[in-house]
């Protein structure tokens, strides 16, 4: 019963390394797809800047 007990622990082990390994895994393509996403949207122009005009300036709260 001792040994049954052992090789079930080993084999309780085994399918915790392979759950780790699968999330670690899962972890680094989740950061290169992240890296990936960043580059593209650095390449693109996502927002334009424009100036306040004076209307608005004067409408804003100044502290």
């Amino acid at each position: 019963m001792k040994k049954f007990l052992f090789d079930m622990a080993e084999v309780g082990k085994d399918f915790w390394n392979g759950f780790v390994w699968i999330v670690e895994a899962a972890d680094e393509l989740g950061c290169i797809a992240g890296t990936k996403l960043a580059e593209f949207t650095r390449k693109r122009r996502t927002a334009r800047l424009t100036v306040a005009t004076p209307s608005v300036k004067r409408n804003c709260i100044k502290e």
